[in-house]
């Protein structure tokens, strides 16, 4: 086990060398989701920096020793138990598409299958983002809202940091899960919110 150890530790290294790759939703987001919405699941993490108790990661070969469900893009939101999903890529463009489209597809096949499939996503604003324009124009799009730079938070290395862009936080939802819950418009979205505007709790 321990030279894959230490070949996970040389990967996600190297991932940190770029910087700006990927920013984290705060922890106290992440446990606001899991108690608000029972979310239960990271769309993108790493075994390092994985809070809720599922997660999908950049290299599964190594990570699903360490509990990943494997690579994003074969996860099976279809057949999962789980019916709300919390998602927030790395800020990379071509992944935001593969991403958008992944999502849209979950979505139209869980509906024909009368399954209930709720998203939370959350992604850094792009210039000229095609994948932004998918999911907005998406008759799926229950709620777009944009969260302007240094008033809201991402977590990097394990620290609550304001950032200096603006992010967009849009809710997907089949009409069976919108049926259960309208998210967007409910209180539980107000303290989700509230998360990740905050300053960090005073101990």
């Amino acid at each position: 086990a321990l030279p894959i150890l230490m070949r996970i530790l040389m990967r996600y290294a190297m991932l940190n060398d770029a910087s700006g790759l990927q920013g984290e939703m705060p922890i106290e987001t992440r446990d606001t989701l899991s108690t608000e919405l029972d979310i239960q699941f990271e769309g993108f993490a790493s075994p390092f920096n994985a809070h809720l108790p599922y997660y999908c990661s950049l290299f599964p070969d190594t990570d699903e020793l360490f509990g990943s469900l494997g690579s994003f893009f074969n996860f099976d939101f279809v057949k999962s138990d789980m019916n709300i999903f919390q998602v927030c890529p790395p800020f990379i463009d071509g992944i935001f598409t593969q991403t958008a489209n992944k999502m849209l597809s979950s979505l139209e096949e869980s509906e024909k299958l009368g399954k209930p499939l709720g998203i939370f996503y959350m992604m850094v604003r792009w210039r000229n983002c095609e994948s932004l324009e998918l999911l907005t124009k998406s008759r799926f799009n229950r709620k777009h809202i944009s969260l302007i730079a240094r008033q809201h938070c991402y977590e990097w290395n394990q620290k609550k940091t304001f950032v200096p862009f603006d992010s967009e936080i849009i809710i997907l939802q089949n009409s069976q899960s919108f049926k259960e819950i309208d998210i967007g418009h409910s209180i539980k979205f107000k303290r989700i919110l509230h998360s990740l505007r905050r300053e960090n709790p005073k101990v």
